[in-house]
C-alpha cells in the first residue's frame, strides 16, 4: 500500500538522489528541488511524500489557487504513479 504524508526535512537525503536522473532534471530539475517544495509550503502549497512499506517512492507537489482550484506534480519511482494519483 501505498501512504502519504508531508515531507520534512529529515527526508531530504533519503530522495535528494532520485535528481541525479537524467531523464528527471528536465522536469524536476537538481537535487535542490526537494528543498524548494519544503521551502513554499504553507496553507495553498504542498510537499507530500509517497511511502511505500516505509521506504519513500514518490514525490507530490500540490498548489491549491485562488480559485480553489489544484494543480499537482508528481515524481515517481518504481511503476507506482497511477496508485499515487488514486489517493489524492
Amino acid at each position: 500500500m501505498i501512504t502519504l504524508r508531508p515531507l520534512v526535512a529529515a527526508d531530504l537525503a533519503a530522495i535528494e538522489s532520485w535528481f541525479d536522473d537524467a531523464e528527471t532534471r528536465p522536469w524536476r530539475g537538481d537535487r535542490s528541488w526537494p528543498l524548494i517544495g519544503l521551502k513554499l509550503a504553507g496553507p495553498d502549497r504542498h510537499a507530500l511524500l509517497g511511502l511505500r512499506e516505509g521506504l519513500p517512492v514518490g514525490l507530490v507537489d500540490i498548489e491549491v489557487g485562488v480559485d480553489g482550484r489544484a494543480a499537482f506534480a508528481i515524481l515517481l519511482f518504481n511503476g507506482i504513479g497511477v496508485l499515487v494519483v488514486y489517493l489524492l
